[in-house]
């Protein structure tokens, strides 16, 4: 493993990626055998081999031992469909058009794959890959940084204002945080829609959707130059309609209920008398839609960001209140002591990591040395095999992470816990593919992972 460059997994053309075929001879899912394929090389090399090809022929994927979810953070091209092979994704443009958007991705399939990307050129000791990692990581840091300057400065004090011109008899108190919750409400939305976490595939969904109904429509609005009602709400029905909907759920336009509390009415009462005109949503919605570069426009895509990026702007959003000025304006501005107050303060992601592999990893270790224990005893019972897995079943390693319980006593966004999250589900990934490979005695059936079984019926 020393002298590689990349792990590389291939199967039979169009075999599925992330489940089992249901085959005898393909037990194992693919991407969990890659996933447990970095882990071990990375250990094995020091940490000097992080890269890993999975393909079944028509779908490439590239995936990286450092990213932070490894599991669900990859770089995925579909071949079969860009050449046309089962189905086109360009039928709905001209035919200039499609070729141009073909050729397009066909040069960055051989860009990302070719062998020149995973080795270090003679100029520079640092692989294709990880400049374009770090490019990434700088177009992301500075979007980030953009949209949560634009939020502190322009975005929040105009909803603050909205809600208290709309409701003046408010306390302050009430007002910063129906801002707070609407803002949020607004980022739910944007990064929902652009990760396809919200049914915008789903043709029922779309005369309902904020990218449609309100960001697009703004976003034409304000190339024409046009103007918005100071007074019409049209933008502010749209938005409220569909909160409404995000939290009972409404089956007759594919949406469940996302009732986490975000989209409570009862959580935030404020919200439900106050009605903000199209001039302010639609200055709001653009400012967090698009940014300038260049003289240009250009749409910010919510799925390039974080949630941990996302969570930062809520930390710092809890340094400001509000205020009212001497001519009874209102007036957002930083509080020094609001983080000692409140007791608010935000963890880096380094050490959040190093929480988490200091307090995590000998307990999933504990689970993983069980399950080979008895693994290794029941490889000489003599009873038969279906009664030896069953028993096995019981010490499943997957299974047993699932059953740790871990405490955020002092939450704020959430970041911790995002960060735990992605942590557990690449090692339940790799628990489930390391147990499938300790059993070796398994004849009759591969081991499979009781975990794995309720997966497949999902």
């Amino acid at each position: 493993y020393g002298h590689g460059i990349a792990i590389v997994e291939s199967k039979r053309w169009g075999r599925p990626l992330d489940r089992s075929s249901g085959r005898r001879d393909e037990a194992n899912v693919p991407s969990t055998q890659m996933l447990r394929y970095l882990r071990r090389v990375e250990d094995l090399t020091a940490g000097d081999l992080r890269w890993g090809i999975l393909t079944n022929g028509a779908v490439w994927r590239l995936y990286y031992q450092g990213a932070r979810s490894v599991s669900e953070q990859f770089f995925e091209i579909d071949l079969a469909t860009l050449l046309g092979l089962r189905g086109d994704l360009f039928d709905a443009v001209d035919d200039a058009e499609a070729r141009a958007a073909r050729d397009h991705w066909l040069r960055v399939f051989a860009l990302m794959f070719r062998r020149g990307a995973f080795a270090p050129s003679a100029s520079d000791p640092r692989t294709f890959h990880q400049r374009a990692l770090e490019e990434g990581r700088f177009y992301e840091e500075r979007v980030a940084q953009n949209l949560s300057d634009m939020v502190f400065t322009t975005v929040f004090p105009n909803l603050a204002r909205a809600v208290s011109t709309s409701a003046p008899e408010a306390p302050l108190d009430e007002v910063r945080d129906a801002a707070l919750i609407l803002l949020y409400r607004l980022l739910f939305l944007l990064y929902a829609e652009d990760r396809n976490l919200l049914p915008v595939r789903d043709s029922r969904y779309d005369d309902y959707a904020l990218r449609e109904k309100v960001r697009g429509d703004v976003g034409r609005r304000k190339d024409q130059n046009d103007t918005f009602s100071a007074t019409a709400a049209r933008y502010w029905s749209v938005i409220d309609d569909l909160c409404r909907a995000i939290d009972r759920g409404d089956a007759s336009i594919g949406l469940p209920p996302y009732n986490g509390g975000l989209f409570d009415p009862e959580r935030t009462p404020l919200l439900t008398r106050v009605r903000i005109p199209d001039a302010v949503m639609a200055e709001v919605i653009d400012l967090l839609s698009f940014e300038s570069t260049g003289g240009r426009r250009r749409y910010i895509n919510y799925r390039d960001l974080s949630v941990q990026q996302l969570g930062s702007i809520y930390e710092r959003l809890l340094e400001f209140e509000i205020r009212r000025d001497e001519d009874k304006g209102l007036v957002v501005r930083p509080n020094l002591f609001a983080r000692k107050s409140t007791g608010s303060y935000y963890t880096p992601d380094e050490l959040v990591g190093l929480i988490l592999r200091e307090t995590l990893e000998p307990l999933i270790a504990d689970r993983l040395g069980a399950f080979r224990t008895r693994a290794e005893e029941l490889a000489d019972d003599l009873r038969d095999e279906a009664t030896r897995l069953g028993a096995l079943r019981r010490l499943d390693p997957a299974e047993a992470i699932l059953t740790l319980r871990v405490c955020d006593p002092a939450m704020g966004s959430g970041h911790f816990l995002v960060n735990l999250v992605d942590y557990l589900t690449d090692r339940v990934i790799e628990a489930m593919a390391e147990a499938e490979a300790e059993v070796e005695w398994a004849t009759d059936a591969p081991y499979e992972s009781p975990l794995a079984q309720r997966i497949a019926t999902i």
